[in-house]
C-alpha cells in the first residue's frame, strides 16, 4: 500500500512551494508535474490494478482484433479506437488514458495558487487514484467538465459548450456536474443554443446518439439491480462533503447566499438517501462532491481567509486519504482485479 501513500506525501511537499510563493501558471504546472511524478509512475506503470481495469484491457484487446466496438460511451469508444491505431500493447493504451486524465486535471487546476492547493489537498487524496487508475471514463469526463467550467466562468461560451459535449460523451455522469452551472452561469442565448443543439442531435437519428441512448438505458437497467453493501453506505462521502461545504460556508459568510451551493447540497443529501436502496446513490454522491470542489475552485475569490480555509482543506484531505486507503485495501471477492497488492505491468507478463 505504500506505493499509494508515498506519492501523496511527496505531493504535499510540493504544496509548500506553491503555498509560500507567488508563481505564475507555467511554474505551477512545472511544480505539479514534478511533485506528481511518483503518482504518475504509479498510474502508467501499473499492471492489472483497479476493479475496472480488466474491462478496459479487454476493450483494447477487442479493438485490436475487431476494430471499432461500442462497449462504452461513444466519446470514449472513438478515443480508444484512435489510441489503438498506434499499435501499442493494451496496458500501454490504458496508461495513455490515465496520463491524459492527469494532464487535463493539471491544466485546469494550475490557473492559480489556490486551485493548485485545492487539487493537492482535496482532489488528489479523494479522487486521484480512482479517476486515473480505475474509473477512466469518469476520470476523462470529470477532467473535461472542470475545463468546461473554466471556460464558462471566463465567458468563453463556445469552448464551454464544446468541452461540455466532449465530457458528456466520455461518460454521461458529466451532465450531473455541469447542469448546475449551466442554468446559473451560462448566458441565456447560449443556453438556448445548447438546448436546441442537443434537441437537434437527439432527433436527427445520428447513430452516435442512438448508441449513446442505448448505452445509458442499459447502464441504468444494470444499476437498478445493485444494492448498497451495508447500512452505512454513503456515510464517508457525505461526511467529507459536509466538512468541505461547512468550511466554504464559514469562510464566505460575508457574501450573499449561494443558490448553486445550496442546490448541490440538496442533491448530495438526496444521493445519500438513495444509497440505502441502490448502489447508484454512491456514484451520485461522488459526482456531487466533485461538483462542490469545482464550485469552490471557480469561486475561490470570495473566500475571506484563504490561509485558514486551506488549513481546513489539508486536514479534511488527510481524512479523505485515509478513507481512500481503507477502500483500496478492501478486497472484493467478486472483483477480477484489485488495488492491492500493487503490481507493475512487467510483473504480469
Amino acid at each position: 500500500m505504500y506505493y499509494y501513500i508515498i506519492p501523496y506525501f511527496f505531493l504535499l511537499l510540493g504544496s509548500l512551494l506553491i503555498k509560500n510563493y507567488n508563481f505564475n501558471k507555467s511554474i505551477i504546472i512545472l511544480i505539479l508535474f514534478t511533485f506528481l511524478f511518483p503518482a504518475i509512475l504509479i498510474v502508467i506503470l501499473r499492471g492489472n490494478i483497479g476493479t475496472d481495469t480488466l474491462q478496459y484491457l479487454r476493450h483494447f484487446n477487442s479493438l485490436s482484433i475487431q476494430g471499432y466496438i461500442d462497449t462504452f460511451e461513444p466519446g470514449f469508444n472513438y478515443l480508444a479506437a484512435l489510441i489503438n491505431l498506434f499499435g501499442f500493447k493494451d496496458n500501454f493504451d490504458v496508461a495513455i488514458i490515465g496520463f491524459l486524465i492527469i494532464f487535463l486535471l493539471i491544466k485546469s487546476f494550475s490557473d492559480s495558487k489556490e486551485s493548485a492547493l485545492l487539487f493537492i489537498y482535496i482532489l488528489f487524496p479523494i479522487f486521484f487514484y480512482d479517476l486515473s487508475i480505475n474509473t477512466l471514463r469518469a476520470g476523462l469526463a470529470f477532467a473535461l467538465s472542470s475545463i468546461a467550467l473554466d471556460y464558462l466562468y471566463e465567458k468563453q461560451n463556445f469552448k464551454f459548450i464544446l468541452f461540455t459535449i466532449l465530457s458528456i460523451f466520455m461518460q454521461y455522469s458529466a451532465i450531473f456536474i455541469i447542469i448546475f452551472f449551466l442554468f446559473f452561469k451560462l448566458e441565456k442565448k447560449y443556453l438556448i443554443s445548447l438546448i436546441v443543439l442537443i434537441f437537434f442531435i437527439s432527433t436527427s437519428g445520428l447513430s452516435i446518439f442512438a448508441d449513446y441512448s442505448v448505452y445509458i438505458f442499459n447502464k441504468q437497467d444494470l444499476y437498478k439491480d445493485y444494492v448498497s453493501p451495508s447500512s452505512i453506505s454513503g456515510l464517508a462521502p457525505i461526511i467529507l462533503f459536509i466538512l468541505i461545504f461547512s468550511s466554504f460556508v464559514v469562510y464566505t459568510s460575508n457574501t450573499r447566499p449561494n443558490n448553486l451551493l445550496i442546490l448541490i447540497l440538496i442533491f448530495e443529501g438526496l444521493s445519500f438517501l438513495l444509497t440505502k436502496v441502490s448502489y447508484a446513490g454512491l456514484r451520485f454522491q461522488l459526482i456531487f462532491l466533485f461538483a462542490l470542489i469545482l464550485l469552490i475552485k471557480q469561486e475561490q475569490n470570495i473566500i475571506t481567509d484563504k490561509r485558514s480555509f486551506f488549513k481546513f482543506m489539508f486536514f479534511i484531505g488527510l481524512i479523505g486519504f485515509m478513507i481512500t486507503m481503507k477502500n483500496i485495501t478492501f478486497i472484493d471477492e467478486e472483483a477480477e482485479s484489485t488495488y492491492v497488492p500493487y503490481r507493475f505491468f512487467w510483473e504480469e507478463i
